[in-house]
């Protein structure tokens, strides 16, 4: 199973139409069977679109406009005979003028899809209110629970340890869950360096139902996905590994790769993709 994780810094970038057709070609080339994609954005201000039986709403308040980064992307691919099932859960204001949200497309039917409230804010004006998107599908006769995720920083200036925080709702989330699905895939922007530690990566590496993707592939080509100064980063001046993909602890991990990194692949965001490719171990 091929897994694919990316921050888009949708309609941010600089030529970002060309971005998302570069992202389109690269989906069909390489035909990944779920994606997680963050601050997939539309504007706020934009006509409502008329979205086909492939959108699952995680709620019935959940409303998808014309120039949704993620819309517009399955849609391409649909032309093309690639056929995506997805969901998208806004999480806040982004940028004073989108609806900034999380997308996950899958190749298999989603059966049951959720937002969830992972942030102690819960303010849709404030970029520090945060949501975990929940998908639910099965593929090889076996059950898979997604979490589409961008969290919060170890620390910021309003809140003592935000990250823990919401760490903390989303395993008790998943946990809930687990008695319906036993294979979890948690993909995203987590937004605390691999490198540091006693800080976010340590507490979620220590969960014993989980791995890191990187860790456990047999073939690696690359690691980091931040290089520069980004958003939220204006300081930094190191190599980020922030962007991660853990899977259960029972699922064997063949090759982590990043990509969109202009290596082979262009640079499409401040940062660059996962692609990590999966299989199940024997019992």
């Amino acid at each position: 199973m091929k897994l694919l994780t990316l921050n888009t810094h949708s309609w941010i970038e600089e030529s970002p139409l060309e971005k998302l057709e570069a992202i389109k070609e690269q989906l069909l080339a390489d035909q990944y069977d779920v994606i997680s994609l963050q601050e997939v954005n539309q504007s706020m201000d934009a006509e409502e679109a008329e979205v086909d039986a492939f959108f699952i709403a995680p709620s019935p308040e959940t409303v998808i406009k014309k120039d949704n980064f993620a819309f517009l992307l399955q849609q391409e691919l649909k032309k093309n005979g690639l056929e995506y099932y997805w969901s998208w859960v806004p999480s806040h204001i982004g940028y004073d003028q989108y609806d900034e949200g999380i997308a996950v497309l899958t190749l298999f039917p989603i059966t049951n899809t959720r937002g969830i409230l992972l942030s102690r804010k819960d303010d849709y004006a404030d970029y520090h209110t945060r949501k975990a998107l929940e998908v639910r599908f099965q593929a090889n006769e076996k059950s898979y629970l997604v979490y589409g995720l961008h969290l919060s920083w170890w620390q910021d200036e309003t809140e003592s340890y935000p990250f823990l925080y919401e760490w903390n709702k989303l395993v008790e989330a998943w946990e809930s869950e687990s008695h319906k699905d036993g294979n979890v895939l948690l993909m995203g922007d987590f937004n605390n360096p691999a490198h540091i530690e006693k800080e976010g990566y340590s507490v979620v590496s220590q969960h014993p139902d989980i791995k890191d993707a990187y860790l456990d592939a047999t073939v690696k080509n690359g690691s980091h996905t931040v290089v520069k100064k980004i958003d939220g980063w204006e300081n930094n001046s190191d190599l980020l590994r922030i962007d991660y993909i853990f899977v259960s602890s029972n699922l064997s991990v063949h090759s982590y790769e990043t990509i969109f990194d202009g290596r082979m692949t262009p640079v499409v965001s401040d940062h660059f993709g996962v692609r990590v490719e999966i299989g199940c171990q024997a019992p």
